[in-house]
């Protein structure tokens, strides 16, 4: 530490560090917490039987302790501490972040007279030197309203899970979110298993007039406007009258259908109207964390824990040449759409230099945030404007880039002017006898000022507003087959230009067809249309939808088909079973949206000082506890659920009854003492065990085959001669079905801290949180010397981008381990030379 440092600055991320550090100067020393230093117990403590769940009092107060794994971090911050003046906390701008300044606050007992809050939107020179000229004390009622978020959430997780446990299986789990998003999609499964697909016929039609092709739909036949949409056909059926006061009629059968188009394809056409007026099509608003999470993931392909993942990497900074780490886009958890004036005034500059004045609105434009949002940070947006996307695309990696292109793009967009079209409509009439008074409609558009479509690189204005409109096109707002391939959606068509025509005309007739459709079921649900209903039915909050939708598919209550971005969700057998009992027992409580939103407007007030927080819990917890028990007495137990079938035991020819286990549906023998088992469907149908696949790898220990073979748990690897002939080579796959290989201890030259006879060895452990491999120190005279110790977070302090990759790529062997931590070594070189202060080095390391 410099000697003559005044101030500590505690930030959150390591990867802040340093472009702070230079920002500040001397006269602070700048360390990173690693995120929360406290949270309630995980087990039970002495003071239980005081306590309504563990860690949680009988009058709502939490019981916090500090982590184990943060006790160094602690140490070196409490030292840092009492050789400083002033302690700003500076964890990110948000509800979260205000608890963890307060948990910082609390474990190492700072006093009040020299602790001061200090937040910033962006981790610029500027964001960061106007934010230290402003430091307040911390916000208790934003840190309440966590509290009483966390106490929820540790109330019903702890109360339902061990009920799930007892009725379906160990290690199941519910939470007040995730339980209701998973119904989402249970729903909309059971939606799409109930639909009927229902036929109805339009008629298309090619004109030719000016030596223009243009095409035109049947739009009225004798006097009725004709079905030409699944939404028509609806209304159709239940005998709705358009607002024109037009009555609807229906091509119902393909007979009926092609024997007027025969007499259409004959005839002659008149126009009977031709009307151009002028539309505009204005820019859509900056992002917001769930908008750009759903552009991502239409766009870009990105699921909703990569795009937070990149957006903190580029709100944190990217190295850029000899400018050194720059943060590039602002605070990334925000449901505003509100824009600094700075911020304006940049956009309107680069604006009137890069496209020219013609493009700048009189004023700026004004975005009203979202129902319900708190305001708190300004939207997503560059922090520098003038650095553009391709100008910086040899630093950034390509997700970067993509990221910060789309970022940049709708935010200098969302400042200029409208695109204005010139939009034609067309009606021509067919004549002759047979007709049936038959008229086509013909619509058109052609761009005269591109506006913000400028951005979007195509001064056409057709593809570029087909571009900038995907942005916003969630698949869950198409019409689909949920039978289709992933993320299939039907192609947009472009739009056509009409030659100029008026009242009397006669375009040639180029040719008729019938067109066959068929009403389609609603789609599944993709990571966009998931966020977007997340956030339109107030469920959690932008900052948390990425954590619940990974949440329901490490719990294995969904899957993904297809992948990233694109995919779509169904749920699993598991999930059925396990949202169909709670959705029994608490309709009207944690698994009905509208309490839900309730909940989330509640919490909402206390951050706003309107409610006190342990009333809100009183409130929700006592009838909670009713509805619990219950479910306690009357949730069927899956042991206690089993349904006789015709199906007669392989192994001894006695009937069998369909079963339900976390794993999903299977039928097993009535006999006692027969272990006949055979894998169902939630009907009791017979399912073929899965041969395994050849994958053209070898054994690694006998040399012969290794298979893909589908076990009680998943795929996984085996060799052939497995279990029979004695081989025991078996290996797991990863979700993307890549081979989860084992890590060889790495030595690191240290004696063993307890024994003092062995040398440690670095471990990697698959049963960390989520199962992502976590690597830790441990003896290397195992199992003799049982001494071990999480390294995890001195990683971390060393950089943070280079965890992400390691938790990744959780396939990666003992030599990439040993590149691992000479990078990490490297990282820990470079810190100390931006910030001229020592950083301890990672345990393990000589």
């Amino acid at each position: 530490m410099a000697a003559d440092a005044k101030s500590l600055v505690i930030v959150e991320s390591p990867g802040k560090v340093a472009t702070i550090s230079k920002v500040l100067g001397r006269g602070f020393v700048v360390k990173a917490s690693i995120g929360h230093v406290r949270d309630l117990p995980s087990r039970k403590k002495d003071d239980a039987k005081n306590s309504l769940v563990i860690g949680v009092g009988k009058d709502f107060s939490p019981v916090y302790v500090n982590l184990p794994a943060k006790k160094k971090v602690l140490d070196e911050l409490k030292k840092a501490a009492s050789r400083t003046d002033r302690v700003y906390l500076c964890p990110d701008p948000d509800r979260e972040g205000e608890a963890i300044a307060w948990h910082l606050k609390e474990a190492l007992k700072l006093p009040e007279e020299r602790t001061y809050r200090v937040t910033f939107d962006e981790i610029t020179p500027r964001g960061i030197k106007a934010a230290f000229q402003q430091p307040r004390k911390i916000d208790m009622d934003l840190v309440n309203a966590q509290q009483a978020r966390r106490v929820l959430d540790r109330l019903v997780g702890y109360k339902l899970s061990p009920l799930l446990w007892k009725k379906l299986g160990r290690g199941l789990s519910a939470g007040r979110v995730q339980s209701v998003a998973v119904r989402l999609i249970v729903d909309r499964e059971r939606e799409i298993e109930a639909f009927r697909k229902e036929e109805y016929w339009t008629i298309a039609a090619r004109f030719r007039h000016a030596n223009v092709v243009f095409e035109g739909e049947l739009r009225a036949l004798d006097g009725k406007q004709v079905v030409a949409s699944a939404e028509d056909l609806l209304k159709f059926r239940n005998n709705q009258v358009s607002l024109s006061g037009i009555v609807r009629t229906l091509l119902g059968d393909e007979a009926e259908a092609r024997a007027l188009a025969e007499v259409l394809a004959r005839s002659a056409y008149v126009v009977r109207t031709y009307e151009v007026k002028e539309a505009q099509d204005r820019p859509y608003p900056p992002y917001a964390t769930s908008q750009l999470q759903q552009a991502a993931a239409n766009k870009l392909g990105y699921d909703a824990r990569r795009t937070m993942r990149i957006a903190q990497e580029l709100y944190q900074g990217v190295p850029l040449g000899a400018e050194g780490p720059t943060a590039l886009i602002t605070y990334m958890r925000t449901d505003s759409f509100r824009i600094s004036q700075d911020a304006l005034e940049d956009a309107r500059s680069i604006i009137g230099r890069r496209y020219g004045e013609r493009f700048l609105p009189e004023k700026p434009n004004l975005y009203k945030s979202n129902k319900g949002g708190q305001d708190a940070h300004e939207c997503i947006r560059p922090t520098h404007p003038e650095i553009v996307p391709e100008d910086v695309r040899q630093h950034l990696s390509d997700e970067q880039f993509k990221l910060y292109r789309l970022i940049w793009q709708r935010f200098i967009a969302c400042q200029m002017r409208p695109a204005i079209f010139d939009a034609a409509t067309c009606d021509i009439a067919a004549e002759g006898e047979g007709t049936r008074n038959a008229v086509f409609r013909a619509t058109g558009r052609v761009l005269k000022f591109e506006g913000w479509l400028a951005v979007y690189g195509d001064r056409s204005g057709v593809a570029s507003h087909l571009e900038a409109k995907d942005e916003d096109r969630t698949l869950g707002d198409e019409t689909t087959d949920a039978e289709e391939e992933p993320a299939k959606v039907r192609k947009k068509k472009v739009p056509q230009v009409l030659p100029a025509m008026q009242p009397g005309d006669r375009p040639r007739n180029e040719g008729v067809e019938p067109v066959q459709h068929f009403t389609q079921p609603p789609p599944r649900y993709t990571e966009a249309s998931l966020v977007k209903t997340l956030e339109r039915e107030g469920i959690g909050r932008p900052s948390t939808y990425a954590a619940i939708i990974s949440t329901i598919q490490d719990r294995g209550y969904v899957h993904k088909q297809g992948v990233g971005g694109r995919g779509v969700f169904a749920p699993t057998p598991l999930g059925r079973a396990v949202n169909d009992r709670l959705v029994n027992f608490f309709d009207h409580s944690i698994m009905d949206l509208g309490f839900t939103r309730l909940m989330e407007e509640e919490l909402d007030k206390i951050e706003e000082a309107h409610l006190d927080w342990k009333h809100v819990l009183n409130e929700f917890y006592e009838p909670f506890v009713k509805d619990l028990e219950k479910a306690a007495q009357g949730m069927v137990s899956a042991k206690d659920e089993a349904e006789k079938t015709e199906v007669k035991c392989p192994e001894c020819g006695e009937f069998m009854e369909k079963r339900f286990n976390r794993y999903g549906y299977y039928l097993r023998c009535t006999r006692e003492g027969c272990k006949g088992t055979l894998r169902s469907d939630a009907a009791g149908n017979v399912q073929a065990k899965p041969k395994p696949v050849a994958t053209g790898l070898k054994c690694d220990r006998c040399g012969k085959e290794v298979v893909k073979a589908v076990g009680r748990f998943g795929p996984y690897l085996h060799c052939v001669d497995y279990p029979a002939k004695k081989c025991g080579f078996t290996m797991k796959l990863t979700k993307d079905g890549r081979p989860a290989r084992k890590f060889e201890p790495f030595p690191t030259g240290l004696k063993c801290e307890k024994c003092n006879r062995h040398d440690l060895v670095v471990r990697v452990s698959a049963r960390g949180k989520k199962k992502i491999p976590k690597p830790f120190l441990s003896c290397g005279g195992f199992p003799k010397c049982r001494f071990a110790k999480d390294i995890t977070d001195d990683l971390k302090a060393l950089g943070e981008q280079a965890v992400a990759r390691w938790r990744e790529n959780d396939e990666k062997n003992r030599r990439d381990l040993e590149i691992y931590v000479q990078a990490m070594a490297a990282a820990q070189a470079a810190a100390e030379a931006a910030t001229g202060t020592e950083v301890e080095a990672p345990a393990g390391k000589a």
